[in-house]
């Protein structure tokens, strides 16, 4: 029999947030770091009982500050305003097996340190769910003197190769689409309204997270199923795009379609080269039809770290 998966009932109400993933062995004390200039007060760090297999919440908000435009208004106008603002900022860190995730909300994803979050995790987790024909935005870095950044948005979204992305010439830092289906990520959102959901990946993944905690530990659980996790390097953050088919290839050259194959064309035979001498009006009754070509499969989406790549390449880096 096949075993068949549970979850907690679907949740009243989610909410859009970010998703990192913490690289292996770091604890969640070594992975934020207060603002400059902020008391040791002003952000408080709580464990969170359970939630998960170990959970804690950094929670701050600074002291109010005079908002910056203030000045210019009361400069133009004569008027006295005394605005005041600041952002607070939250951090929830859980682990979940063998996995240890951090949500952000407001300014919490500042005092994230770099070298604690896996930063292959969203586009890894795209790759995964990510539907190629349903891509809305895409940011991507060429390789120049001036390592010009584009980004693309399609709100109807389109095929990731009508991007004109040129693969082993340009890093992919940021992708969003619909999921392929609503059987490639079963979370409490998807499973609450059946329909494909879209999802922005960089390092993180932003994405509707539910309000109760029985199903944010399921949410947490499929993501660590369909996006392992594995010993990552603090510097790989971006990565190749690469085509992947099954179409045959030539033997020589791996990377080298068989439908581009430069091997010379075979001499026509004499029937043919009668036929091709007749005017078109009994060519078309004579010739015979041209053989049907295959269908060239459509190419998914893939990519390398750039990572891998180097260490293939050491000049890269």
């Amino acid at each position: 029999m096949t075993a068949v998966e549970t979850y907690a009932p679907t949740p009243e109400s989610t909410r859009t947030a970010n998703l990192y993933r913490l690289r292996p062995g770091v604890a969640f004390a070594d992975c934020w770091a207060r603002p400059k200039n902020s008391a040791d007060d002003t952000y408080v760090a709580t464990p969170v009982a359970a939630l998960g297999d170990e959970a804690l919440l950094v929670a701050g908000s600074p002291e109010p500050t005079r908002l910056a435009w203030v000045a210019l208004i009361e400069g133009l106008t004569g008027t006295s305003l005394d605005f005041r603002g600041g952002q607070s900022s939250v951090i929830l860190f859980v682990r979940v097996g063998q996995q240890a995730f951090a949500l952000t909300f407001g300014g919490g994803w500042r005092m994230l340190r770099s070298g604690a979050v896996d930063h292959d995790f969203g586009l890894n987790l795209a790759l995964r769910v990510l539907d190629s024909g349903a891509v809305r935005t895409i940011s991507r870095t060429h390789f120049g003197s001036k390592a010009r950044v584009d980004r693309n948005t399609v709100p109807g979204g389109t095929s990731l190769w009508s991007f004109g992305i040129r693969e082993h010439a340009e890093l992919v830092g940021q992708i969003a689409g619909r999921i392929r289906s609503t059987e490639s990520l079963r979370i409490s959102q998807v499973r609450k309204s059946e329909r494909r959901i879209t999802i922005d990946c960089t390092k993180r993944v932003r994405l509707p997270i539910p309000s109760d905690r029985a199903n944010l530990i399921d949410d947490l659980r499929e993501i660590s199923r369909l996006a392992p996790c594995a010993a990552t390097s603090a510097r790989r953050s971006n990565s190749w795009p690469y085509r992947h088919s099954d179409w045959p290839t030539r033997r020589d050259s791996p990377r080298t379609p068989c439908w581009q194959s430069t091997a010379p064309t075979p001499a026509p035979s004499a029937n043919e080269r009668y036929r091709s001498s007749r005017p078109d009006d009994y060519r078309a009754d004579s010739a015979a039809p041209p053989p049907a070509s295959p269908t060239r499969p459509e190419p998914s989406l893939h990519f390398i770290s750039l990572q891998d790549e180097a260490e293939r390449s050491p000049s890269l880096l």
